[in-house]
């Protein structure tokens, strides 16, 4: 993204979420890089889900089953 990135994008989307009192929105984090620090900073930005891509999609689907 040219102005934030998605950490950034993630923790604006929840502090609204949490401003305006709607409805949580989850938010799953895709990336190629897979070290731990990347995962708890999406973890900690208010991300829901992590995952390394290319995308398992058993992982994706597996997530949404016990979620929704």
């Amino acid at each position: 993204m040219p102005v934030k990135n998605g950490f950034e994008a993630t923790s604006e989307i929840k502090d609204f979420i949490k401003l305006n009192q709607t409805t949580n929105a989850t938010i799953i984090t895709c990336s190629a890089f897979i070290d731990m620090s990347s995962k708890s900073k999406a973890l900690q930005c208010g991300s829901d889900f992590f995952l390394q891509k290319p995308i398992n999609s058993k992982h994706l689907f597996d997530f949404i089953n016990a979620h929704f």
